[in-house]
C-alpha cells in the first residue's frame, strides 16, 4: 500500500538534527521548493545541503532548542492547527495499527517497531513507535 503524506499547511519546516535527503524528504517532494526551512545541525555540512535554509543554525539540538524557547515570547492561539496536527496523528495511528500487530511473514517493518517500542519502559512519550534512523523504516 502506498500513501500519499499528510501535510499541514502553511508554515515553515524545521528539521532537528535531519539529514534532508531523498528518504527523509520522499525525493525531495516534502517539503515543496520554496517553503521556508530552518534546519538544526552540529554537522555544517548538512545545513543546507539539499534545501537552501531560510534559517541554518549550527549547534547541539537540545541546547539550540532550549535557547529558541527562551527567545519565544507572548502566546499564539494555535487551536485550530493543534486540532488539525492532532487529527492527522490520529488518523496515521488508526491507518498503522493493524500493520503494527501483523502476524505477517516476513515480519512488517510496523510490527518492528512496534515490539521493540513495546520492549522500551514508558517514557510518557504519545508516540508508540521509536523513530529509527535506517532507511528501511523511513518509508512508512
Amino acid at each position: 500500500m502506498v500513501r500519499k503524506p499528510r501535510r499541514l499547511r502553511g508554515g515553515p519546516r524545521l528539521y532537528i538534527g535531519s539529514g534532508t535527503g531523498d528518504q527523509v524528504t520522499n525525493d525531495w517532494t516534502i517539503p515543496r521548493i520554496g517553503t521556508p526551512v530552518i534546519q538544526i545541525d552540529i554537522d555544517p555540512s548538512e545545513l543546507g545541503r539539499s534545501y537552501s535554509n531560510a534559517v541554518p543554525l549550527l549547534g547541539d539540538a537540545k541546547v539550540t532548542l532550549r535557547r529558541m524557547i527562551g527567545l519565544v515570547t507572548g502566546k499564539r492561539d494555535n487551536k485550530k492547527w493543534t486540532e488539525r496536527a492532532q487529527q492527522l496523528v490520529s488518523d496515521w495511528r488508526k491507518e498503522v495499527e493493524p500493520f503494527c500487530r501483523s502476524a505477517a511473514t516476513p515480519i512488517r517493518t510496523e510490527r518492528l517497531c512496534q515490539e521493540i517500542g513495546d520492549a522500551f519502559p514508558a517514557t510518557g512519550s504519545s508516540c508508540p513507535i521509536p523513530v529509527l534512523p535506517a532507511s528501511g523504516q523511513v518509508g512508512w
